[in-house]
């Protein structure tokens, strides 16, 4: 079972990602926000790690990286965040399906 943590403020996309991925060999873990991050995650041990992009600022990439290392984190936003070989970036809109096989194939 591959495991998806997700954070993301909005709650209805929450669900929606949840709905996306049920049934097909994923487990999802979502926060709205980065309150209990560093607890949550070392706990569920994702797979992929994906955030809105308006985590992408203020101190969340050090509280990101100094709690993961060896999984793949990417962003969603409408602007274009800094990629690296450390982070992935997804540009919004982008539809819920869209997102699953981004997610998916980062993964093969």
């Amino acid at each position: 079972m591959k495991k998806l943590f997700y954070v993301e403020p909005s709650q209805m996309l929450r669900i929606g990602l949840k709905s996306v991925f049920s049934g097909d060999d994923w487990e999802i873990y979502t926060l709205d926000s980065m309150d209990d991050f560093d607890f949550r995650i070392k706990d569920f041990a994702p797979d992929i790690l994906l955030l809105d992009g308006s985590f992408y600022n203020n101190g969340n990439l050090e509280k990101i990286r100094a709690s993961v290392t060896q999984i793949p984190v990417g962003f969603m936003s409408k602007e274009p965040v800094a990629s690296s070989d450390d982070y992935f970036f997804i540009k919004k809109p982008i539809s819920l399906s869209e997102i699953k096989e981004v997610v998916e194939n980062f993964l093969k």
